[in-house]
C-alpha cells in the first residue's frame, strides 16, 4: 500500500529538525539544507507510492540524502564530510556544556555523534552517508562516549572546586543525599511522580525514598542497590530522541561524578 499524504506530513512534523541537521552536515550550509529538505518532502508526497518494504522515515531520508549530495556535488564540494563538517553546526541551546564538549571532539568522532545523536540517524544510515562500515562507526560512537565523559567530568570537577571552594574537597566533603543530588540533574519533566500522583521531596529531613543517604554511613545493601539502580537507568545509546538523548547522557554523566565523590 503506498504511502498515504497524512502519513508523509506525520514524519515531517517529527523528522524536520534532525533531517534538516543532516542535510546541513552533507551541505556545510543550515539554510540550504532546508531547501532540500523541502524538496525532499515534496518528492516524496509525489512518489509516494513507491514506497515500498522500508519505513516511511528511512525512505524520505533515502531521498533527501541524494538531493543534498546532488546538491554537494553541484557546488563542487570534494573530500570528507568530516574534514568540512562546521562544529558551529552542534545545537547548544539545550545543554552549552555538552554541545562545547562535542565541538572539541576530533572531526569523525564529531560528525558521526552528531549525526546520531543531533540529526537521530541509524548507524547504517551515518555509514552509507560517510563512506564507512557501520563497525567503524560503532566504535567511533563509542570512543566518542570516553572521551564525552572524560571532558564532561573535568569540567564537572572544575566547576566544583570554583563553586565551592577547598573546603568541600573530594576528600572530605559532606555527606550528601543521592536522591536529593540525582533530582537536581534530572530535568522537571522527567521527574517521577509517587504512587500518590505528586512529587516525592527526597534528601536530607523528610525523605520518603526507600533507599536515603541521609545518614553518614551506606551500608553494603544500600550501596549495591544504588549500583543496581545505575545499571538500570537508561543510556545515552537507549534514548528515544536526540533531545532525550542529551540529557540522558549529561545526566548519566553528573551522576557518575557524584557517585564518584
Amino acid at each position: 500500500m503506498a504511502l498515504s499524504a497524512e502519513e508523509i506530513e506525520t514524519v515531517y512534523e517529527r523528522r524536520y529538525a534532525g533531517f534538516r541537521l543532516g542535510a546541513a552536515a552533507i551541505l556545510d550550509d543550515f539554510d540550504a539544507a532546508h531547501d532540500v529538505v523541502q524538496d525532499g518532502f515534496a518528492r516524496a508526497l509525489v512518489e509516494r507510492d513507491r514506497c515500498r518494504g522500508t519505513s516511511p522515515e528511512a525512505w524520505i531520508w533515502r531521498i533527501i540524502e541524494r538531493r543534498a549530495f546532488d546538491e554537494r556535488r553541484r557546488r563542487r564540494r570534494t573530500g570528507a564530510l568530516e574534514d568540512a563538517f562546521d562544529a558551529g553546526l552542534v545545537p547548544s541551546e539545550s545543554n552549552p556544556a555538552l554541545a562545547q564538549a562535542v565541538r572539541l571532539l576530533p572531526p569523525r568522532r564529531r560528525l558521526v555523534v552528531f549525526l546520531r545523536y543531533f540529526a537521530d540517524l541509524s548507524y547504517a544510515e551515518i555509514a552509507r552517508a560517510c563512506g564507512l562500515s557501520e563497525g567503524t562507526v560503532a566504535a567511533t560512537v563509542a570512543q566518542a562516549h570516553a572521551e564525552l565523559l572524560r571532558r564532561l567530568e573535568l569540567e564537572g570537577t572544575s566547576s566544583g572546586r570554583r563553586s565551592t571552594g577547598p573546603a568541600r574537597s573530594r576528600n572530605i566533603s559532606p555527606p550528601r543525599c543521592a536522591h536529593r543530588s540525582s533530582a537536581r540533574t534530572r530535568p522537571s519533566s522527567s521527574r517521577r511522580p509517587t504512587a500518590a500522583g505528586s512529587p516525592t521531596t527526597r534528601g536530607g529531613a523528610g525523605c520518603t525514598a526507600s533507599r536515603c543517604c541521609s545518614s553518614t554511613t551506606r551500608s553494603p545493601e544500600r550501596i549495591a542497590s544504588s549500583r543496581a539502580e545505575r545499571r538500570r537507568s537508561p543510556g545515552l545509546a537507549t534514548a528515544a530522541s536526540p533531545t532525550s538523548r542529551r540529557i540522558a547522557f549529561a545526566t548519566t554523566s553528573a551522576t557518575e561524578r557524584m557517585s564518584a565523590a
